[in-house]
């Protein structure tokens, strides 16, 4: 079960990826060639967990530090990571790289992404993510976002046989861009 759901997550994200590649390639903005720190804080709600039960839950809070880079002066995508660490619970450490689509609007940039989503301690689980993410440049290179990830966990020691866990979060956060 768990080679026919990674299948299914690589395929998604290799059609995600393109997706991301092509709406970039025809809908180039000028935008300067841009690399951004961020940190952000989060928090959500999960369904399924360890317990193999579907209840609905609150997902463990989480800080996390990223890292973005413009794909060339000529492009629209975003391609970065992140770091992440949850306060709650048993303080899970994971990584999420991440690609987005930067999208002008006026002073606010509209950021639909995909990413995959690794937690490698104390328990390991993996999974596809899909984020929005809305920024307002505040001063200068300095902004503040939210941004809205739902990801699925379909694999990992902590991911029930034949079943997923499912987290949607909604963060706060502020970058600098340089």
């Amino acid at each position: 079960m768990f080679v026919r759901k990674a299948a299914l997550v690589r395929h998604a994200l290799a059609a995600a990826a393109a997706w991301l590649a092509l709406s970039g390639a025809g809908h180039a903005q000028s935008l300067p060639e841009t690399d951004s720190v961020a940190a952000l804080f989060g928090a959500g709600l999960q369904r399924g967990g360890p317990t193999g039960h579907s209840v609905v839950r609150t997902a463990p809070m989480y800080i996390e530090a990223s890292v973005r880079h413009l794909a060339g002066e000529d492009s629209n995508l975003l391609l970065g990571g992140s770091l992440r660490f949850e306060i709650e619970g048993v303080g899970e450490v994971g990584i999420v790289p991440r690609a987005e689509l930067r999208a002008p609007l006026g002073a606010w940039d509209l950021r639909p992404g995909v990413g995959l989503a690794f937690y490698v301690s104390p328990h390991t689980l993996i999974g596809p993510a899909l984020s929005l993410c809305l920024r307002r440049a505040l001063s200068g290179r300095f902004g503040f976002f939210g941004m809205l990830e739902i990801t699925a966990f379909i694999g990992g020691d902590d991911v029930p046989d034949d079943a997923s866990v499912l987290v949607g979060t909604l963060g706060v956060g502020v970058d600098l861009e340089f």
